[in-house]
């Protein structure tokens, strides 16, 4: 493919380690990801990763919407929130690959890069000369200012969850699944998850009795969390007014066992954690 040219400059310079199942779910846990491209080469691990955590809905757009639709011309379908994917490791497809795999329900990453440059400075604009420069940064060479950046844009497709991208890829990169597997200005690379584990996604609210009371998606759960009052509990002759917890996260199995990874709770800033199995009761 000819995107792969484009950014040889932009992959990690390392020698590629081959991916298997094991990587997969270390990298998972510990909620990093990784892509393979065809050519061995991997996009930048640090940069996929910030993206990906980036990803929130693609709003619809109003001329999208159903004919049958009760909702006012003026509002979106879909609310913004954020996005997280239970996949950590990726590979390379072709584009067609990729729109097939679509078609059949099956989860599609895409990716692309935008590359901004900074304006040429303008005639009469002050910098301090030769001189002034010593005396501000002494001997220090004189920092440059950087002349280019690139920004990583990624789009997640699944039939069944719906479509997730941050905001560069809703700024440079077409949103429409009608045209997103068409040829474009700007080179789009197309991945395949290399393994894919099972899970399921929680939104729970825990109130301060350690109570569990689970929601089916995110706006009941939120609704939830505003309406459970806060609760006194009594230390001594002290009361403290404790707030409910609202927990967001998957549930994956895992060859070694079923995790735990929290996007929103107590233990969002951890990698993913097994959960303890239940022993049997003995009758």
């Amino acid at each position: 493919m000819t995107t792969l040219t484009k950014r040889e400059n932009t992959v990690d310079d390392h020698d590629s380690i081959p991916f298997s199942v094991q990587l997969s779910e270390q990298w998972l846990l510990e909620r990093t990801y990784h892509a393979q491209l065809l050519n061995g080469k991997k996009l930048s691990i640090a940069n996929l990763t910030e993206a990906m955590q980036q990803l929130i809905d693609i709003d619809i757009p109003l001329s999208s919407q159903s004919w049958k639709s009760l909702l006012p011309e003026k509002l979106p379908l879909k609310k913004s929130s954020n996005f997280c994917v239970p996949i950590s490791t990726w590979q390379e497809i072709t584009q067609e690959e990729a729109k097939a795999a679509y078609q059949q329900g099956k989860p599609v990453l895409l990716y692309g890069e935008h590359t901004w440059e900074h304006l040429q400075e303008t005639p009469g604009i002050w910098r301090p000369n030769k001189n002034m420069r010593t005396i501000i940064y002494g001997n220090t060479p004189y920092p440059p200012e950087a002349n280019s950046r690139t920004e990583c844009a990624v789009c997640y497709l699944n039939v069944r969850q719906g479509i997730f991208s941050n905001e560069t890829w809703k700024t440079w990169f077409p949103t429409d699944t009608t045209v997103l597997f068409n040829h474009h200005d700007q080179p789009i690379t197309f991945f395949r998850p290399y393994v894919q584990f099972p899970f399921t996604t929680h939104y729970t609210i825990v109130d301060a009795t350690g109570s569990v009371t689970e929601y089916p998606d995110r706006e009941e759960a939120l609704n939830g969390f505003v309406s459970t009052p806060l609760q006194e509990i009594k230390h001594g002759n002290t009361v403290q007014i404790v707030a409910p917890n609202f927990c967001y996260y998957h549930e994956v199995l895992c060859p070694s066992g079923t995790y735990r990874l929290e996007f929103f709770g107590p233990r969002m800033d951890e990698q993913g954690y097994k959960i303890k199995e239940q022993t049997p009761a003995l009758g």
